[in-house]
């Protein structure tokens, strides 16, 4: 198991960008290039059961699917389960706050990779900060396009 644990300082409103956050059917607009495609398999107040299959292309070109659950464990903090795959049992908690009308993201993740795939745990520490922040940025110009 690897954690990696970042926390980043985001220009936007906290409310907004946790609606985007969890409009799953729209995450593809801020993963176009990996998120190959996004199918609901089960959906409750608090839970969301995801089929997603993205495309690799760093050292390797690879596409492959996994199932994903998500939770919302409150108001601005989440919690994401890979069900299967070669990263099953990777665990992910994401949590917003507001300081001085900015959104502080942190993203705890505790990843599990098969035998098969420990090999590329150098690669995913490198393009990891890089890949999240990218994604959160692109969620926090959106939400404030948002009108509340």
């Amino acid at each position: 198991m690897v954690s990696m644990n970042h926390s980043f300082e985001l220009d936007c409103n906290e409310k907004k960008l946790f609606k985007i956050l969890t409009n799953y059917q729209n995450l593809a607009e801020f993963l176009p290039r990996k998120l190959q495609n996004l199918e609901i398999l089960d959906e409750n107040e608090n839970s969301t059961t995801l089929k997603v299959t993205l495309f690799l292309k760093t050292l390797i070109k690879k596409e492959f699917s996994q199932k994903l659950m998500i939770k919302k464990q409150s108001e601005n903090d989440l919690s994401l389960d890979i069900l299967d795959g070669h990263a099953k049992g990777t665990h992910v908690e994401i949590s917003l706050s507001s300081k001085d009308n900015k959104t502080i993201c942190a993203v705890n993740s505790d990843v599990k990779l098969s035998l098969k795939t420990i090999v590329l745990i150098p690669i995913l520490k490198t393009e990891y900060n890089t890949f999240v922040l990218s994604v959160f940025k692109k969620m926090a110009l959106a939400a404030n396009e948002i009108k509340i």
